[in-house]
């Protein structure tokens, strides 16, 4: 459990060194793909290359060497450009091809063994369909081989029914793979709408929150306006000072305030002066009867 999160950890690591903008999940999944293929491939490579070399096939060490250079070339391509399928399908073919030399140089048959490889690396690398055909043709090739092993000199002969099952076997993992992919793809898919739904439900309940928070502002001025009612109306009740002369009304403060101005401040009420019959009478007798 403790290798696994520690394989866990390099891989986020790798992923999070290689930050582009707008980069596909699918992309940056397969560009993963082909660095472990890379970490494992080149010591593999240096190894076997190094025995060939030393056993006299010149040949397939350097076509092994050429492999080699490709994985570490397009590597850095991808991770300055970003741009992979080219580098894949180029490192694919590469792959197939040194396969394809060493099975038919091959004086021991062991080289077929390798061969089993190329279904996980084309279809990990490429799109499911496009890494099947890739898959199938390099079984073709195999096949021709099979049929020519007669033919070219110094080849391991094969027998009828090591070619049944190993053709089988090729197939199943074709296939294995094929489903691994497509599980993980629609997993993937499916991971998304999810996740997609859940930013909706998001948006919703954070529109959702802003209108209660807004409803309880309204409501917080609703109450502080009736609270304030309620206070001018508790002193309008109260028994008030007023001057049997002048009317004014004296104030808490002991500030005697007009009539008028003291209701406008706790009432919210405004005056329209005029002068009424009787006053007009009492003040302007003279003038009414100077009039007459």
């Amino acid at each position: 459990m403790f290798k696994f999160l520690k394989i866990e950890r390099y891989y986020s690591g790798l992923l999070s060194l290689w930050r582009e903008e707008n980069v596909d999940s699918e992309k940056q999944n397969r560009f993963l793909n082909y660095s472990i293929f890379t970490l494992l491939g080149i010591p593999t490579m240096l190894l076997f290359g190094a025995a060939h070399f030393l056993s006299g096939h010149h040949e397939i060490s350097l076509l092994i060497f050429i492999a080699g250079t490709s994985l570490v070339w397009g590597w850095l391509y991808i991770w300055k450009t970003g741009q992979g399928p080219f580098v894949y399908r180029l490192n694919i073919f590469i792959f197939g091809l040194m396969l394809i030399y060493t099975t038919a140089l091959d004086a021991k048959g062991e080289a077929i063994l390798w061969c089993c490889l190329f279904p996980l690396v084309s279809l990990l690398l490429m799109e499911r369909y496009e890494g099947t055909l890739w898959s199938m043709g390099l079984l073709l090739s195999l096949l021709a081989i099979f049929s020519s092993d007669a033919i070219v000199p110094n080849s391991f002969f094969y027998f009828v029914d090591f070619k049944i099952r190993f053709a089988l076997t090729y197939l199943m993992i074709c296939t294995i793979t094929f489903w691994i992919e497509y599980s993980r793809i629609r997993y993937r898919y499916g991971m998304e709408e999810n996740e997609q739904l859940l930013k909706k439900k998001q948006l919703n309940l954070e529109k959702t929150i802003q209108q209660l928070n807004q409803t309880k502002k309204e409501k917080e001025v609703v109450i502080a306006g009736l609270k304030k009612a309620l206070q001018e109306v508790d002193t309008l009740r109260e028994i008030l000072p007023i001057c049997s002369y002048c009317h004014k009304i004296r104030e808490d403060d002991g500030y005697w305030s007009q009539l008028e101005r003291y209701m406008e401040q706790y009432a919210d009420i405004l005056f329209s002066h005029s002068i009424c019959p009787d006053c007009i009478d009492r003040n302007f007798s003279s003038y009414n009867k100077d009039n007459r």
